[in-house]
């Protein structure tokens, strides 16, 4: 489904020796006047344990949302997704994935999406990702994605401003065929975000231009397993760390999009909060 909230902060942290974190979240979707969709909501858990050469990710999320016409039955929808991270050095780690979808979406339910990522880090300061991404649903319809990445480090976390991470990042989409829900023969999209590290905050600004169906996001935890188009977005969300080992992040973001079967583009927004706790 389309992913709610950044958890960017957590899945990134992932070289911290022997470490538990809990992720419970939840959040509202609210859609616009010419969009087909009223409202909804999703809540979900994620987990992970990480050490200095391994990190387990597990996640389960419910999403649902009603149409403006009450004579269409709401979308409900369960995604469950488990992934495995190997550290060969600091500089060199793979990452496997694999989410799976049970939705009440005949078209999409029991999809099967797999990821790879190959990510380096040259130097402290910058990182530089590989990934794609398969997904499969009925009727022999699939999806290719690729996506890489190039993230660098700037300033001084101790400094007034704190320090920066910037990372751009450019998507490339095909499905199998474009004569489901009249899909183009591929689709790409650029992405650009800044988090910015200061003190017990954290805060990430991303956005993105393009366009988008069937995206894998969030290192294969977040799925648009609907047939919408994407058209770009932009989302802002932050972190207070009340300890070393707990914080709340507040979220939103704003997308637009043109819905499967729809003749005007259309924009959802998204309000999220999220509590996590590492032990």
């Amino acid at each position: 489904m389309l992913k709610k909230l950044s958890l960017v902060s957590l899945l990134t942290a992932s070289l911290l020796a022997d470490i538990t974190t809990v992720v419970p979240y939840a959040g509202l979707l609210n859609y616009s006047s010419e969009s087909i969709r009223d409202n909804g909501y999703f809540s979900g858990l994620y987990a992970s344990n990480a050490s200095w050469t391994n990190k387990f990710e597990i996640g389960a999320e419910y999403t649902t949302f009603q149409y403006k016409n009450r004579a269409i039955t709401p979308l409900v929808q369960r995604d469950f997704t488990i992934a495995y991270t190997r550290y060969f050095t600091e500089k060199y780690n793979l990452k496997g994935a694999y989410h799976l979808i049970s939705s009440s979406d005949d078209a999409t339910d029991g999809g099967n999406i797999y990821l790879l990522n190959f990510t380096t880090n040259p130097s402290k300061k910058l990182d530089i990702s590989l990934e794609a991404a398969y997904s499969s649903y009925k009727d022999s319809f699939n999806v290719l994605q690729g996506r890489t990445s190039v993230g660098r480090v700037f300033g001084d976390y101790n400094s007034m401003l704190g320090s920066f991470h910037v990372q751009g990042a450019y998507k490339y989409i095909k499905p199998s065929t474009a004569t489901i829900n009249n899909l183009k023969s591929s689709y790409d999209s650029f992405h650009m975000e800044v988090i910015n590290y200061n003190g017990d905050f954290t805060t990430t600004l991303s956005t993105w231009t393009g366009s988008e169906v069937y995206a894998v996001t969030n290192g294969g935890f977040s799925v648009d397993n609907l047939a919408d188009e994407k058209k770009g977005a932009v989302a802002l969300a932050v972190r207070y760390a009340f300890t070393p080992a707990m914080g709340l992040t507040l979220n939103g973001k704003l997308l637009n999009m043109r819905e499967a079967g729809a003749t005007v583009d259309s924009s959802s927004s998204v309000l999220g909060a999220t509590f996590d706790y590492s032990y």
